[in-house]
């Protein structure tokens, strides 16, 4: 998996390239209107091709803040909370005390603190302010007082990031590539928005969590309360990334 999911994707993808058409319209059902445009037409863009096109943009992130960041960068915890119910096997529910601050697409991680044993899942929908359910069903038996639930990400924004990255490449080739004039205006928007999160990145604004820091050669990068970007013969002063006209 790379620094963002197929469902989170998805989410970011317009109802251009959904599926607007009801499964069993063909025998006179009808369809809700709020329903379409709500999930991804797979027959036109299958999962591999979001799989390809995360690639390309985890590729894009990791180029770009390489300077200053040990890359690929790797996941943190944020966020852990108590199991309020046991799990059994093959059960897709999960109680939690609270479920603020989780949404749909995130990962988390089910760990039973004396054995060992954990299960990284999806989350699929959030039912109420104490349940969640997962993508697939949970294969583990938890049961007990020492088991806990942690959300794990890589650190914000880099999720959404390679998230939107991903959708307007997927505009790219089949939106842009397919209408005149060849211009995608949702993928350019998407694409505004990542490039603003990487330059907040590059300037110092967002500090990610849980990162390693490199570029300072002889000292710890970590002293300085921004980082220090040395002159390397480029305008040190623009620490905004490189954009093709």
């Amino acid at each position: 998996m790379g620094y963002c999911n197929v469902l989170e994707v998805d989410i970011i993808l317009g109802q251009a390239l959904t599926n607007a058409r009801a499964e069993d319209a063909e025998f006179g059902v009808k369809q809700k209107l709020w329903e379409v445009g709500t999930s991804r037409d797979k027959n036109r863009i299958p999962d591999d091709v979001i799989y390809q096109y995360i690639t390309f943009a985890d590729s894009k992130i990791d180029g770009i803040l390489s300077q200053q960041y040990l890359t690929p960068l790797k996941k943190c915890v944020l966020g852990q909370w108590d199991l309020d119910a046991d799990i059994t096997e093959y059960n897709q529910i999960i109680e939690l005390p609270s479920s603020c601050n989780i949404v749909v697409a995130d990962e988390i991680q089910i760990v039973n603190l004396v054995t060992g044993d954990k299960e990284n899942h999806i989350v699929a929908s959030v039912i109420d302010q104490y349940s969640i359910t997962t993508v697939n069903p949970i294969l583990t038996q938890f049961v007990g007082d020492d088991i806990v639930v942690k959300r794990v990400q890589y650190p914000p924004p880099i999720n959404q990031v390679s998230a939107r990255l991903a959708a307007s490449f997927v505009y790219d080739k089949y939106f842009a590539s397919q209408n005149a004039p060849n211009v995608s205006d949702y993928g350019n928007e998407m694409r505004k928005d990542a490039f603003g999160d990487l330059n907040n990145i590059l300037n110092g604004k967002v500090i990610l969590k849980n990162q390693t820091r490199v570029g300072d050669r002889f000292g710890n990068p970590w002293l300085d309360d921004t980082y220090a970007h040395r002159d390397r013969g480029y305008a040190t002063s623009d620490r905004d990334m490189s954009r093709p006209q």
